[in-house]
């Protein structure tokens, strides 16, 4: 089973929400990590690096 999540939101408010900025994105292949760095995340204007884990699944 795959899960999916909603990466675009048909009713999201781009004029309120042009803060939600990705900066820039990277793949480590050789340990299974994505990074996506989120530009002005937060009231700051700190950036927030959001990582992911990905795994192979058997038999692909």
């Amino acid at each position: 089973m795959i899960s999916v999540s909603i990466i675009f939101d048909p009713g999201f408010d781009f004029e309120r929400g042009k803060r939600y900025l990705v900066g820039a994105a990277a793949f480590d292949r050789a340990n299974g990590f994505l990074y996506i760095a989120e530009r002005m995340a937060d009231e700051d204007g700190k950036s927030l690096i959001h990582v992911w884990k990905f795994r192979k699944l058997k038999g692909y």
